[in-house]
């Protein structure tokens, strides 16, 4: 099967894929202000928000025939590398403010943390290794799909017995558990996306109750959840929690791809790596805002409670509309920042 593109083309564009996004960094900023204290939450989330965005890296991945390696290199370093610097070095300006650190341990801190990846922006280097090893794979092994599909799952395990719970330069060893979803992304556009909705909708269904199923079933055997957290490189029971994701992250392709959606969430799908630079710093400082306006409501010190949970998930929906503005003043006079260029239309791609 033919899997290179032409510079030429105009790469065809995906609206449910935005969609997978939005839904996906909603789920990112939801377990990251407060509902991750949630149990059921906690562990349904867990499998697949950052898979899936795994997963769309994959699927709007090609190989070109044409393009240098290096030429390759170079522009994931512009559209990924250079906005994770930037962005990181951002975030810490603003822990250095809200936190008042020391400057000399801030520098050291903070350099640290961007370079081994121990910052929630880890992600993003994740995705340029990724993009990396995708590269050298399908160079190397062109047409060979079982060749390509063994050798991530091979890395899939490589990558949990490998380092863990450690942070090496930009998180090399979720990188290879990261893979495979990647590959998968890559896989479902080349099959899956193109069959008959006959076929899609009883393997969709089929994941979707595995999703929702298993960790009921795992809790039922043991008494306890089993969750993912791919920063901590922690997973319950590996290889369950694998299948679950790829059940969940398969589940949400097919049921997504058969609706249409509000321009809303396809603009916010667009711009997932604005807003998760920005939706902790947001949310802290409307947080401290309404403590400081509102000093005597009981609430800010019943942390965990569900009223709490309530009053922090409220905050947070108001931190996604604040951020809009900001984003498309990013978007129009600085779109370097998040990976983008000046586009005279206001349309950006996958």
């Amino acid at each position: 099967m033919e899997k290179t593109t032409s510079n030429l083309i105009t790469k065809p564009r995906y609206d449910w894929l935005d969609a997978i996004k939005a839904f996906a960094m909603m789920l990112v900023i939801f377990g990251h202000l407060r509902l991750s204290t949630v149990t059921t939450y906690k562990a349904y989330a867990s499998f697949i928000k950052l898979p899936l965005f795994f997963a769309a890296s994959g699927f709007v991945f090609s190989v070109n025939k044409t393009e240098k390696p290096l030429v390759f290199i170079a522009d994931r370093i512009k559209r990924i590398i250079l906005p994770y610097l930037y962005l990181c070095t951002i975030i810490q300006i603003f822990y250095l403010i809200y936190e008042k650190q020391e400057p000399k341990a801030w520098i050291v801190s903070s350099l640290s943390k961007i370079f081994t990846g121990s910052i929630y922006m880890w992600f993003l280097p994740v995705i340029f290794l990724c993009n990396v090893m995708m590269l050298v794979v399908f160079k190397i092994f062109k047409e060979k799909d079982g060749a390509i599909i063994s050798i991530a799952v091979v890395l899939l395990i490589l990558g949990y017995f490998l380092l863990p719970e450690k942070h090496i330069i930009f998180d090399v060893n979720e990188a290879l558990i990261a893979f495979a979803f990647c590959v998968f992304g890559f896989y479902y556009k080349e099959y899956i996306v193109k069959a008959d909705k006959r076929i899609i909708i009883p393997i969709a269904s089929v994941c979707l109750v595995l999703y929702l199923a298993l960790p009921l079933v795992y809790k039922r055997i043991t008494g306890h959840i089993n969750y993912v957290n791919m920063y901590e490189n922690h997973y319950t029971n590996f290889f369950l929690d694998m299948l679950i994701s790829f059940s969940g992250v398969m589940a949400v392709f097919g049921f997504a791809s058969l609706f249409k959606y509000p321009k809303s969430v396809l603009w916010f799908g667009k711009n997932t790596m604005f807003y998760y630079a920005f939706h902790i710093p947001m949310y802290y400082t409307l947080y401290s805002l309404l403590q400081i306006l509102l000093p005597a409501v009981p609430i800010w010190n019943q942390k965990g409670s569900k009223r709490y949970i309530a009053l922090s998930c409220v905050i947070t929906v108001i931190s996604v509309l604040v951020l809009a503005p900001f984003c498309n003043l990013v978007n129009k006079y600085i779109p370097f920042l998040v990976g983008g260029k000046k586009n005279l239309r206001g349309k950006n791609g996958h």
